[in-house]
């Protein structure tokens, strides 16, 4: 494993003016589940072998626990209630500046290619993209139709990478959206038999597995511990399957040298549920298995891996490429610059000399939940905010009820009255002045429920 990470390794190169840059968005995958993290689990060998050379975040959350406003956030480093983009039919302004847009404005080609269908251009998915796919459905798909493959999203992608490089030297800037851990969970059978072979029972989980598929359709969706129990080996499978699809991508990319002057961000956009509060799939809370996500951070010539464990967002990427490229930042862009946080993120002589550039603090992980995947408000309990500051987190409901916990001793939030009256007080105020950030100047425009190839 070694060795393929060395043979991986980026090796500095300052003949372009700026690096490449490629973000990848692994949906649904939660931090626990990357091996990088300490986590003695081994689905993820070529995430962690890169994460030996690279900044590994072991702290980084979403801005909301589903695909639409946590996208949004990501683009435009903007909270949801900036933004807007709450439901299913939400489109993202085209008056927000977006990362794919500045960068364009400096001089990258742009492409994006998302295997999650509700990512698409007449949402306003695409602003900024000189070439944006997405791989959607048949207009009546249904739960268990196969994903999208991530053999597909990247043969699609290194082929308009390809057209692009033929053209001409520009940088490029691509973003792959991957949908191998979103529900339902198809694992190819060779990643679910590795991680059967670890089950004390692997037959009672086969025959589960054959009654969700051909006699009870709906056990998909039950909360049964037996089920559930199902359900979270076949993502462990799907996690794996991803994995291995990185694995390929990254042996085409580095033999096209697109690797050898480049950043790669690694994410995902929120995690996945499995009853450790009572729910499954995501979208619905804000507890840590929603919004803990995995962050690495990969900056070609770095040969040491460099932990960072304060809390961060996903608000903060924009700031950070464009930091370390030594672009300024928008003024409407929330986060903060994440570059000082990884020591040797500059290295002399490889990226342009930092000028003009506004740069912020990294601020609290501020997240909401506004609608639950829905085009309608009216959802028990929602809208919901959390505040994670240090160690510490609040989620408050819409009631005015709160949830205190203290993420060092109670990482699986089970106690929600651990932090004294004065933590708890302290934390509300910084979600009361995070949400009273500016709401857009005009009503969120929506769109018909479509999803269209992109351009």
């Amino acid at each position: 494993m070694a060795g393929l990470a060395i043979a991986l390794c980026f090796a500095a190169c300052s003949a372009a003016p700026h690096p490449n840059i490629l973000v990848i968005v692994i949906d649904s995958l939660r931090a626990d589940r990357v091996g990088c993290y300490d986590t003695h689990r081994d689905l993820t060998p070529f995430l962690d072998s890169l994460a030996e050379h690279g900044n590994a975040f072991w702290n980084a959350y979403a801005q909301s626990s589903w695909a639409l406003p946590s996208m949004a956030s990501v683009w435009t480093s903007r909270y949801p209630s900036q933004h807007g983009v709450n439901a299913l039919n939400s489109v993202l302004s085209d008056t927000e500046p977006g990362l794919a847009k500045v960068l364009k404005q400096h001089g990258y080609v742009t492409g994006g290619f998302s295997g999650n269908s509700l990512l698409s251009a007449n949402l306003g998915f695409a602003q900024g993209f000189d070439r944006y796919k997405v791989f959607a459905p048949p207009p009546k798909a249904s739960d268990m139709l196969p994903k999208t493959s991530a053999e597909r999203v990247n043969r699609e992608a290194l082929a308009w990478l390809d057209s692009v490089r033929a053209e001409g030297a520009a940088p490029a800037f691509l973003y792959l959206h991957y949908t191998e851990p979103h529900f339902p969970y198809l694992p190819p059978k060779v990643f679910f038999d590795q991680i059967l072979a670890q089950r004390p029972d692997p037959l009672a989980e086969r025959q589960v597995v054959y009654d969700m598929f051909y006699i009870h359709r709906k056990r998909w969706r039950q909360t049964d511990a037996a089920t559930v129990a199902v359900l979270r080996d076949m993502y462990d499978g799907e996690v794996m399957h991803i994995d291995s699809g990185l694995r390929k991508l990254f042996s085409d990319l580095k033999s096209r040298g697109f690797l050898d002057h480049s950043i790669v961000v690694i994410t995902s956009d929120h995690g996945e549920a499995f009853l450790e509060h009572g729910s499954t799939s995501h979208g619905n809370t804000l507890y840590n298995e929603l919004i803990h996500v995995p962050l690495l951070l990969l900056i070609s010539g770095q040969s040491a891996r460099v932990d960072i464990r304060q809390a961060v967002s996903l608000v903060d990427l924009g700031p950070t490429l464009l930091d370390l490229m030594g672009i300024s930042a928008p003024l409407s862009f929330e986060g903060g610059s994440l570059a000082p946080l990884m020591g040797r993120a500059r290295p002399p002589g490889f990226f342009e000399k930092l000028t003009g550039s506004r740069q912020k603090a990294v601020p609290p992980v501020y997240s909401e939940l506004l609608q639950v995947r829905d085009v309608t408000p009216t959802v028990p309990g929602v809208p919901v905010r959390s505040v994670i500051v240090g160690t510490r987190k609040l989620i408050l409901h819409q009631d005015g009820t709160a949830e205190a916990y203290d993420l060092a001793a109670d990482p699986g939030e089970t106690n929600a009255g651990a932090l004294t009256a004065s933590d708890r007080s302290a934390l509300q105020e910084t979600i009361v002045r995070l949400g009273q950030v500016s709401q857009p100047s005009t009503p969120v425009p929506t769109a018909t429920m479509d999803t269209p190839q992109g351009r």
